[in-house]
């Protein structure tokens, strides 16, 4: 396991209910966290993701799945704190 960091933040969906995330950026992930939560090196090369602006692609680390958070509709406060991932 290697230090990284984490977020909690919540944002407004579409629909007016809040959801709240913890959650790691890809960007600041290594290689070897990314095998780790299944991401196989070079598969996304071949895919193309189409964002809004302002949506990132994240991973939740509740729900252990890959998800969006919105960062144009944040709630309050996104906090960033290190963790052991």
């Amino acid at each position: 396991m290697a230090q990284t960091n984490s977020y909690s933040g919540t944002f407004r969906k579409k629909d007016g209910s809040d959801r709240q995330m913890r959650f790691v950026r890809m960007a600041e992930l290594t290689e070897q966290q990314k095998s780790n939560i299944g991401l196989i090196p070079g598969a996304s090369a071949n895919r193309q993701v189409y964002l809004q602006p302002g949506f990132e692609i994240v991973y939740d680390l509740d729900a252990k799945e890959f998800r969006t958070f919105n960062w144009n509709a944040t709630v309050g406060e996104v906090q960033k704190q290190q963790i052991e991932f």
